[in-house]
């Protein structure tokens, strides 16, 4: 351990401090550079923190510590912002077969499933989800036809999943779909399409019924637009 800290007093030297204040409403903060003096190192007078310097200290962390999704841009990407504080990312997985998992209590055994084309969207830590006709995503969206969804938003449940490392842009997809489809489904907030979910749902191990979904209130240029960012 002492052999690590001489190595990294001896390569990296200090060159700012950042010091922050607060009280019940407010937080400030300031930074102060870091001098060379024959006695050693000297705190500077403190000014306020600047963009620049904020941009300084985030540049000089290695993309091996991300933990934003980067690279290549998948084409089923639709929208992403991943400026702090206003992370949000929006993609589509077209229809196909999924592994579903379901509590005893809905009496709907385990199993592939037909699904329709979904829309995800992850803004910070929460997850929506909506419908779509057809293989590709067009203005029109409806109503995720599943349990554990309630007005779009997911009810994250206990699936063990582990966020990536250095994430690409597909690693933070799977993050996000297997924490949704790796967790049982459970419960129902309100019916979500026509009829009856779970015998639609029986139903749907050869072809899902498109004509069971409901209209969302919220269209994918709303999504686009971030109309829904709050919600």
């Amino acid at each position: 351990m002492r052999r690590i800290d001489d190595k990294i007093y001896r390569e990296l030297k200090p060159f700012v401090s950042i010091v922050g204040y607060k009280n019940q409403e407010d937080y400030y903060f300031e930074s102060h550079s870091i001098n060379k003096r024959d006695e050693g190192y000297v705190m500077g007078v403190g000014s306020p923190l600047t963009v620049e310097c904020i941009s300084e200290i985030a540049s000089s962390f290695s993309v091996e510590f991300s933990m934003e999704p980067h690279g290549c841009t998948p084409s089923n990407l639709l929208y992403f912002d991943n400026r702090v504080g206003h992370q949000k990312y929006i993609w589509y997985n077209p229809p196909r077969k999924r592994m579903m998992y379901f509590t005893q209590s809905l009496n709907i055994e385990d199993g592939e499933y037909c699904v329709p084309g979904i829309i995800y969207v992850v803004n910070g830590e929460k997850l929506n989800v909506y419908a779509f006709k057809g293989k590709k995503p067009k203005n029109q969206l409806f109503k995720a036809p599943y349990f554990n969804v309630t007005d779009a938003a997911v009810c994250i449940g206990r699936a063990e999943v582990t966020y990536p490392s250095n994430p690409s842009f597909n690693d933070f997809f799977k993050y996000w779909e297997d924490k949704f489809w790796l967790t049982e489904f459970s419960h129902l907030g309100r019916n979500p399409i026509k009829g009856n979910l779970v015998l639609v749902t029986k139903k749907s191990k050869e072809k899902f019924d498109e004509e069971v979904l409901l209209l969302s209130d919220i269209t994918l240029k709303d999504l686009l637009n971030e109309k829904e960012s709050d919600k």
